[in-house]
């Protein structure tokens, strides 16, 4: 039996809740700017499973999305929108702050992100 992809995030979740889990944080939300989707999707599910475990844990994480959403990338701005969407589920406060951004997408992005954008607020 293998070590699957399942397995491996489970494993950065627990870095991420324990000592030096900023720097996970960090190295997954950097990995918001691979030029593989594959590893952009699984960073951003990643950073939703940590944030589901234990919300502070994403405090400097979250910010750092805010900054990808003025990246040159079109990924990495829609997956950073998608990313701040899903862990502002249970987060009132940053919920306010991240839906205007995504109505902002819908207005002016890139295809794939006004596309995403409705998407996000038809499930809001």
């Amino acid at each position: 039996m293998g070590r699957g992809p399942e397995s491996a995030a489970m494993e950065m979740v627990d870095a991420a809740l324990g000592a030096g889990g900023e720097a996970v944080c960090a190295r997954l939300v950097g990995l918001l700017r691979d030029k593989d989707k594959a590893a952009v999707e699984q960073a951003a599910r990643t950073l939703k499973k940590i944030s589901e475990a234990d919300a502070g844990a994403l405090a400097l994480a979250v910010e750092l999305m805010f900054e990808r959403l003025r990246d040159k990338s079109g990924l990495n701005r829609t997956m950073a929108m998608q990313a701040l969407v899903d862990l502002s589920e249970d987060d009132a406060k940053l919920r306010a702050r991240v839906m205007p951004i995504v109505r902002e997408f819908l207005e002016n992005g890139t295809p794939a992100m006004r596309a995403r954008a409705k998407r996000l607020l038809a499930a809001g």
